[in-house]
């Protein structure tokens, strides 16, 4: 059965690649007008911020991908084996018809009347014998 975390992946990477997006902003419009070398230094560690933000957003977006490979591939092997099983139902189901013919067949060759019932006492095969 697929993992329903798999199947509805989470957005949480969304408010930390915006976070990302606004620290590097602010951190490019403080260096643009910044003229004191130390008010650089905390327009620096600001968008050194947003740069680890926006390396947690893209990891988390590459985790997302691979959950969703992963269901992916799961769903085909699950598809895969209900078509596989469906392929051989239908062979048994052809085979078990053609055992009921040569089993009918044999039974009409036969000089003796027989009847075969099911679990139901329901009669599911009569030869030719027994009906005259």
């Amino acid at each position: 059965m697929a993992n329903n975390h798999a199947a509805q992946p989470s957005k949480s990477w969304i408010p930390v690649a915006l976070a990302a997006f606004v620290c590097q902003s602010v951190a490019w419009a403080w260096v643009a007008y910044a003229t004191d070398l130390s008010a650089r230094w905390p327009a620096f560690g600001l968008g050194l911020l947003g740069m680890l933000l926006a390396l947690a957003a893209g990891w988390m977006l590459l985790s997302l991908n691979q959950r969703g490979r992963v269901a992916l591939r799961r769903a085909l092997t699950a598809a895969a084996r209900a078509v596989e099983h469906e392929r051989a139902t239908e062979r048994a189901q052809q085979e078990a018809e053609k055992a009921t013919e040569l089993l009918v067949t044999a039974l009409d060759a036969l000089p003796i009347g027989i009847a075969i019932f099911d679990q139901h006492d329901r009669q599911v095969i009569r030869n030719q014998c027994l009906d005259e």
